[in-house]
């Protein structure tokens, strides 16, 4: 068990840096157990976590065409500044080159040992709707899994990312992005400061 809490929070810190986590977790600080998924009280909400759950899905078996469909594409326009000279599909595919980086590698490693992870919504923090869109932040926690004396056991992580998913449709369909420092002058591009105000306020 010392082991499988030593890889899990290796795994899970290799992600959260790359999402833009802070952690100083220590293996005492995981909690055992599945943890508490968030339920869905609407169908916007159900959507919106059935979509989180294969965007997660995608992201932990390195399918970034997957993750690809689910991404706040908005935000290209403001990391473009980074990758002069590329497209919009470039600087997607450099963006998702950064963001998953080393942790992949790390991550396939611990499949072969049995260890699964996965990101799961345990809470839904605010709730911004104007017209056709949608702006939700939610609060996504990190579980790994492993099979151990003949048993499925759960391990979660004291941490979480605040989520950012935005929908053009009335929670149709989803798009997401972690809430990171640039998030404001992000949401500027194509919302009013009322809005982007309303979704600081998570």
């Amino acid at each position: 068990m010392k082991r499988f809490l030593s890889v899990a929070l290796l795994a899970c810190s290799l992600v959260a840096v790359s999402c833009n986590t802070y952690n100083n977790s220590t293996d005492d600080d995981w909690i055992y157990g599945k943890g508490n998924e968030y339920e869905p009280k609407t169908k916007v909400e159900q959507n919106l976590i059935s979509q989180f759950c294969t965007y997660s899905a995608a992201f932990s078996m390195g399918n970034t065409n997957e993750m690809k469909r689910f991404f706040y594409m908005d935000a290209i326009e403001y990391y473009k500044q980074y990758f002069p000279g590329l497209n919009d599909e470039e600087v997607l595919d450099e963006f998702f080159k950064m963001m998953t980086g080393d942790a992949m590698n790390t991550l396939y490693a611990l499949k072969d040992e049995g260890i699964d992870l996965s990101i799961y919504v345990e809470d839904v923090t605010n709730r911004i709707e104007s017209g056709d869109e949608y702006l939700y932040v939610f609060d996504a926690r990190y579980r790994v899994s492993r099979v151990l004396d003949d048993t499925l056991r759960y391990l979660h992580s004291p941490f979480f990312d605040k989520v950012l998913a935005v929908s053009h449709n009335k929670g149709r369909n989803w798009s997401f992005i972690n809430m990171i420092e640039e998030m404001p002058t992000i949401l500027l591009m194509n919302y009013p400061q009322s809005i982007v105000d309303d979704v600081m306020k998570y």
